[in-house]
């Protein structure tokens, strides 16, 4: 091919493949290999012609031509033929017509892939055309041609023994000038190929990062809709814990105001009325104080003063104070609470641990309906070591690896926060907490430990 310089050239082309993975519709990952462009280089056409006469003995005048295996020149004497048919106008124009047949017989026969030479006479003067096929990874990619005219001499011994041996001495040089030639493309294909690998793996590397991010942006999506579905979880149950003390205070607050009219400005309130306005009350406080809890663990606000004192004091007025709410309700009034005293000095936050054991009996209170909650405390090394024992249902193994998350509940009888704020006060105190279903198959446990200094 001429380019726009009039340099002919010869162009060897060699495409990009890029593997590429995607998605199926069941979410299986596939591999495609997907055209990317062309690596493309130009040869100058001169260069070759050089290249192949160069090959050539010196005592043997001759030229050589460079065909493809349609029959289309890349490399002749004459530039003007080159990227032209043997067979088209411009070509067969430069034929002698007396040969015509016969060259093209030749130049036919000699695209079959088989070497061969054989001789042309025009006009008395008798040249010997040798032909050899370029074969690269075993294809046929080309034909190379030695046309060698039969000159006259002085040296008459020279010459019958030049015309004796042509034949080999062709077939031996044009053999030379293909293995060349195929030395020559496999170095260009293997430069081609090295830049095309070169290209391929930054692709692929790229390919692999995208699917990366890809598996990264599903994870972050799917921890997304999973939050989003828990906080709508949550709004739902806490709307529902606001709704029900608030009920009872409201009905309370229509109560006594009912008891008032146009001459009583002075009405009594029962005890009992007070108290369920107070336990009510507590309630929302409690609510609140979570939520507000939340906002400074996720702030990374929490704050810890410690302080020196005897854990055993905190959890003896937990259980008692838990015990007196649960003689006046029916539903809990079949659960005892155990817990054998013993003095354990700590270093801690003692508000943000009676909170964490606090939360913990509650808890427990809530999925037990009969039975003994037992509380046990010791010290382990540096570690002390609390546990709260039921006997209730157990953890369902659906929540239990996300127990501690927020918003995770299985109750209709709270927001699910309180074991999150549990565990964070915990973590504050660079402790642990876990929970496990109890071994006989009754209840669980749920145990924390915090460095006693």
């Amino acid at each position: 091919m001429t380019s726009a310089d009039n340099v002919p050239r010869l162009y060897i082309a060699f495409p990009i493949m890029v593997p590429e993975a995607k998605f199926d519709k069941g979410g299986s990952i596939i591999v495609t290999k997907t055209f990317k462009g062309v690596i493309v280089a130009a040869v100058n056409v001169n260069s070759i012609g050089k290249s192949l006469q160069s090959e050539l003995s010196p005592e043997i005048i001759s030229n050589v031509g460079l065909m493809d295996k349609n029959g289309v020149f890349l490399y002749a004497r004459n530039h003007a033929l080159i990227g032209k048919n043997y067979l088209g106008d411009e070509f067969q124009s430069s034929v002698p017509p007396e040969i015509k047949g016969s060259y093209d017989g030749i130049l036919g026969r000699s695209l079959q892939g088989k070497a061969g030479a054989e001789d042309i006479t025009v006009r008395g003067n008798t040249t010997t055309i040798s032909y050899q096929p370029v074969t690269i990874d075993g294809k046929r990619l080309w034909t190379l041609y030695i046309g060698s005219p039969h000159s006259l001499t002085s040296n008459v011994g020279l010459l019958i023994d030049q015309q004796k041996n042509f034949s080999t001495l062709a077939v031996v040089a044009i053999g030379a000038i293909a293995v060349g030639m195929a030395f020559l493309i496999l170095s260009w294909n293997r430069r081609l190929k090295g830049a095309v690998d070169a290209r391929t793996l930054e692709l692929r590397r790229a390919n692999e990062s995208l699917i990366e991010s890809n598996k990264l942006l599903a994870s972050a999506n799917e921890q997304l809709k999973v939050h989003d579905r828990m906080q709508s979880e949550f709004i739902n149950v806490a709307a529902h814990e606001l709704r029900t003390p608030i009920m009872p205070i409201l009905g309370d607050a229509e109560y006594i105001e009912h008891k008032f009219d146009i001459t009583n400005e002075i009405v009594e309130v029962d005890k009992e009325t007070i108290a369920s306005i107070i336990r009510n009350a507590k309630r929302l406080d409690r609510l609140a104080s979570d939520i507000l809890d939340v906002t400074r663990i996720e702030s990374k606000s929490l704050k810890l003063n410690k302080e020196q004192f005897d854990l055993s004091e905190v959890l003896s007025t937990c259980a008692q104070d838990l015990r007196e709410q649960m003689e006046k309700d029916d539903s809990t009034r079949n659960v005892k609470i155990s817990y054998p005293p013993r003095n354990i000095l700590v270093e801690a936050d003692k508000g943000r641990i009676t909170q964490v054991i606090l939360n913990l009996l509650r808890n427990a209170i809530k999925f037990t309906s009969e039975g003994v909650i037992s509380i046990n405390a010791f010290r382990k090394d540096d570690k002390i070591i609390v546990s709260v024992k039921d006997t209730g249902p157990g953890i369902d193994p659906e929540i239990l690896p996300r127990l501690f998350s927020k918003f995770v509940t299985k109750s209709d009888k709270g927001t699910g926060l309180g074991l999150f704020i549990s565990k964070s006060i915990i973590d504050a105190h660079r402790g642990t907490i876990w929970a496990e279903n109890n071994a006989d198959g009754k209840g669980c446990t749920f145990t924390f430990s915090i460095p006693s200094t």
